[in-house]
């Protein structure tokens, strides 16, 4: 009763959405795309074609681009910046737009002419190879398809805010795990004692952070520890269930593609 008079999920819940942006520890906008047609899928992509002014079309961040059923290019370059560490886990962020219809619009990612994973609007971001090093400059095409367009009810698709970006892993997974155990105590009865200690823990673990706006360096000094106490929690909250979970799934097009 106690969580509830105190809206404890729903606070949790308003702090995921305000730290899930903090995943990206920093980011750099990519600069805008160039964009070319394709006559039909069987068409061989000019990956190491030269972009052409007259040929290629120049699509920005919040612009519109493409139509339904078009097989397409997307060109741009990137260069991880000399003042991020090698160590960091760098990706590419790209949110390229939403059919309205199944995953489109879906693309095969090329870097520097090699193949390296599938993208759609479930699956927006590509984890860059280890040889990728700062102050280098590389070469991104995605060469896809646009989908439906929910059947042509939409015109075009809208370019979303690319970027190059650094992960910062402990807070991804501290989000994750937060994310399972307020999904859980949500799922429970409010009288279940496992509940009540899932959201004391999720309490006191988000009372290490440091969320005032802007977010900074205390916020992610703090990380850890928040994960820690929450870990700790969780062991407490009561024993695992004695069951077998066994999941079923499929390989998605980035493996089916490579």
């Amino acid at each position: 009763m106690l969580h509830n008079i105190r809206w404890t999920s729903q606070k949790i819940t308003a702090y995921l959405e305000l730290i899930q942006p903090y995943v990206y520890k920093s980011r750099i906008q990519l600069p805008p795309f160039h964009y070319l047609e394709l006559n039909d899928p069987l068409e061989e992509p000019p990956i190491d074609l030269e972009i052409a002014e007259k040929n290629w079309q120049k699509i920005s961040a919040n612009s519109n681009w493409g139509r339904a059923n078009v097989n397409f290019l997307l060109r741009t370059d990137f260069q991880v910046p000399l003042d991020w560490r090698q160590d960091d886990i760098f990706a590419l962020y790209l949110p390229i737009g939403e059919a309205g219809d199944f995953s489109h619009p879906e693309a095969l990612a090329y870097i520097d002419g090699i193949p390296c994973a599938g993208i759609d609007r479930h699956h927006q971001e590509i984890l860059l190879p280890g040889e990728i090093m700062p102050g280098e400059s590389h070469n991104l095409v995605l060469h896809g398809w646009t989908g439906s367009l929910s059947h042509g009810k939409r015109v075009s698709l809208t370019m979303g805010d690319c970027a190059l970006v650094v992960i910062d892993q402990p807070t991804r997974d501290f989000i994750a795990l937060t994310k399972v155990a307020l999904g859980v105590a949500d799922h429970l009865d409010e009288n279940n004692p496992v509940r009540i200690h899932l959201l004391n823990s999720l309490n006191q673990a988000f009372k290490h952070l440091d969320i005032r706006e802007p977010l900074d360096e205390k916020f992610y000094e703090k990380v850890q520890d928040a994960h820690n106490t929450l870990i700790n929690g969780i062991k407490l909250s009561g024993s695992p269930l004695e069951v077998d979970i066994t999941a079923v799934g499929h390989a998605h097009l980035d493996l089916g593609w490579l």
